[in-house]
């Protein structure tokens, strides 16, 4: 359904595969919800529910009697502009559970018994878990991935760290860092499938033990003569990186110049942006794109700044964009142009953007904001009417055409 109009009702049902009955559960009076997630208890006495309300600012936990169907809330969240769905919820074999939460400002992992009481705190720091990977019960080891280091936020690296269900201590690498990681965790925290890239790496799958011991390459993705990108590693260009100061909030950005490039010259740039939320940022010390090289290849400086509002950041950075959509996010890509102008060996004049989707979105707001100065875009599938668009996705940062025209 597009912005503002009826959502499908949803219902839930216990289906019994012996008895073949079902029972319905009781979601609540109010149809207009979203059914947003569903979780077994670990001895399958209880149903745990996320009922998220139709403004998603509200966010209520149910527990359910999965025999009767009968619901209570347990927990609820709260936000002034939205509650983030999230896959972090993890039911443990005691009965307690495992449930984040972006109240402090940053989203971080707690533990909760089962009538919803919170325990303590798994995690804590201005930085944000960006994802659950896996729990050892045996240990009481929690694995999840951040952008952090020594306690700062640092959004152009991933690893996978390690905490305690015992108690809120410093969270400890399990990954080395310098890259991005991601992982998958096995179900007894004992080991887990990571990849890893870095500036000089293609994306390698690895087995690993829980405390980050090599066991066997899953694909290494060797750069070797075999390699389709290795006749061209010779003129790949390693990125730079830095920072603009936005509202308060700081921006990352990267750059990556053409071979052979001579700062006593000048250049045309492009400028890729994705530019919107609900996705991890575009600046990151990974293999670039073959796009990259192929822009630099041409001639062209290329140049990326993640936006607020883009990327797994603060609650602030992201929620800057809270019924605007494309102005925060457009006065800091004009930030952006401004500070490449500064650079003796960029062309003003030649100035362009390109984007896909969010950022198609973005170009053409960029190609038409006078103080872009761009000399030329290319907008991929862009959004063009908001009032098109569907209803979990738009409402959740620009409420319905009714309220927000």
């Amino acid at each position: 359904p597009r912005a503002g109009r009826p959502n499908a009702v949803v219902e839930l049902y216990v289906h019994d595969r012996q008895s073949g009955g079902r029972t319905k559960v009781d979601l609540g009076d109010n149809t207009d919800i979203y059914l947003a997630r569903v979780n077994w208890s670990a001895d399958g006495r209880t149903l745990y529910v996320q009922r998220q309300s139709r403004d998603q600012k509200t966010l209520d936990l149910l527990s359910v009697d999965p025999t009767t169907g009968a619901s209570r809330v347990i927990s609820t969240q709260r936000s002034d502009a939205w509650v983030a769905l999230t896959n972090h919820f993890r039911a443990l074999d005691n009965g307690d559970f495992i449930w984040s939460s972006e109240e402090s400002g940053w989203r971080h992992l707690y533990l909760y018994n089962r009538e919803g009481r919170r325990l303590r705190a798994i995690t804590r720091g201005d930085w944000p878990v960006k994802s659950l990977d896996g729990v050892n019960q045996a240990t009481g080891e929690v694995f999840f991935t951040a952008s952090m280091r020594d306690g700062r936020e640092l959004p152009i690296e991933q690893q996978l760290f390690r905490a305690s269900l015992r108690r809120t201590m410093v969270p400890v690498a399990v990954t080395p860092e310098g890259g991005w990681w991601s992982a998958s965790v096995n179900k007894t925290g004992t080991a887990y499938v990571g990849n890893y890239t870095d500036l000089n790496t293609p994306t390698q799958s690895a087995l690993y033990r829980a405390d980050g011991t090599f066991v066997r390459w899953i694909e290494e993705n060797r750069l070797d003569a075999d390699h389709p990108m290795y006749p061209y590693v010779s003129r790949r260009q390693t990125p730079t990186f830095g920072t603009l100061e936005s509202d308060g909030e700081t921006l990352v950005w990267q750059m990556t110049t053409p071979p052979g490039f001579d700062p006593s010259k000048t250049y045309p740039v492009v400028m890729q942006v994705y530019g919107g939320p609900g996705v991890g940022g575009g600046v990151r010390r990974s293999w670039q794109p073959a796009t990259s090289q192929l822009l630099t290849e041409a001639g062209y400086i290329v140049f990326r700044l993640d936006n607020r509002g883009e990327g797994d950041r603060s609650a602030a950075f992201k929620q800057a964009l809270y019924l605007k959509m494309g102005q925060p996010e457009i006065t800091d890509q004009v930030l952006a142009a401004d500070y490449l102008r500064t650079l003796p060996f960029v062309d003003d004049d030649r100035i362009a953007a390109m984007g896909w989707s969010y950022g198609g979105f973005m170009t053409l707001h960029m190609l038409t904001e006078p103080e872009m100065g761009l000399a030329s875009a290319i907008s991929g599938a862009p959004v063009t009417d908001w009032r098109l668009y569907d209803t979990h996705y738009t409402e959740r940062y620009m409420s319905t055409p009714e309220a927000n025209a």
